[in-house]
């Protein structure tokens, strides 16, 4: 038990000053470009979203049921966030996006979609400080 503990706090203080750390993965978010850093957001939001509609789709297939609201609402709330994401990409292609544009121009689609998903009972969300959304 003590061995797991000292291997345990040994692989947290490696994984905290190490080459892999926190520390050096900041740095190496300072010494990207603004296009890559564009990249990497846009890519996290896109991997947001198809989580967020793979939920959906796994939900409405278990309720039936919500199949009206899934078409009408949510389906035209993840295609417009698509193609803010869509949008997103040829800019940065451009070179005309910062970072935080990108995250504002779509996060709140994203959240949108989430609101959508909570509403129709495909995520639930825990109360509380530091709520987190989970699949239902």
């Amino acid at each position: 038990m003590i061995r797991k503990r000292i291997t345990l706090t040994l692989i947290i203080i490696f994984l905290v000053f190490g080459p892999f750390g926190c520390a050096t993965l900041g740095e190496r978010w300072g010494d990207l470009s603004q296009d890559d850093k564009c990249r990497i957001i846009v890519n996290d939001m896109q991997d947001q979203l198809i989580n967020l509609f793979e939920i959906g789709k796994v939900y409405v297939s278990a309720h039936p049921e919500s199949q009206e609201t899934w078409k009408g609402k949510i389906v035209p709330a993840i295609s417009s966030a698509n193609k803010a994401i869509a949008t997103c990409i040829l800019l940065i292609e451009g070179g005309d996006l910062t970072p935080g544009e990108a995250y504002r121009f779509i996060q709140p689609l994203i959240n949108e979609v989430i609101g959508l998903l909570v509403d129709l009972g495909a995520i639930k969300t825990s109360s509380g400080e530091g709520s987190k959304w989970t699949q239902s």
